[in-house]
């Protein structure tokens, strides 16, 4: 049995070398300019005692990707959604291929064109869920955690 839950990120990276730097830097800006808490978004499937498949576009990791993360921590707040498990892979095999858009990321806030073949991580969890859906672009991760709190 499993179970989808979106992962909200709250936390604040800790800074080691110029890398993480930028990264806590742009988690600080994605909450600054969206006015929440929260500077990415997972699309998680839990299965029991197996651990967490997270999906989601990351710039840390240059694009759209599934990998394990402990999202059991106080860096993440786990929201429980109704998602079909197997159009959340579907969606993700045609995707795997994706880059990460900034541009993208700073339009949600901001009009600005998107550009085809990249997303963020909120336009991905939002159109993996709303299959079929290209409106993922207008979201960021506090849109998406008021959306389904």
């Amino acid at each position: 049995m499993s179970k989808v839950c979106l992962a909200f990120y709250k936390g604040r990276k800790k800074v080691t070398n110029v890398k993480t730097a930028l990264f806590r830097f742009t988690d600080w800006l994605t909450r600054t300019s969206t006015k929440g808490e929260f500077s990415h978004v997972e699309l998680v499937i839990h299965y029991d005692d197996m651990g967490y498949d997270c999906y989601s576009s990351s710039s840390r990791d240059g694009g759209v990707r599934c990998k394990r993360i402990n999202v059991e921590t106080d860096n993440w707040v786990l929201v429980p959604i109704n998602a079909d498990v197997l159009q959340i892979k579907r969606y993700y095999d045609e995707t795997k291929h994706q880059k990460y858009d900034l541009l993208g990321a700073i339009a949600s806030t901001i009009p600005f064109i998107q550009l085809k073949n990249r997303q963020f991580c909120s336009e991905w969890c939002f159109n993996a869920i709303k299959q079929g859906s290209k409106a993922g672009w207008r979201f960021s991760p506090n849109d998406l955690f008021e959306m389904f709190k």
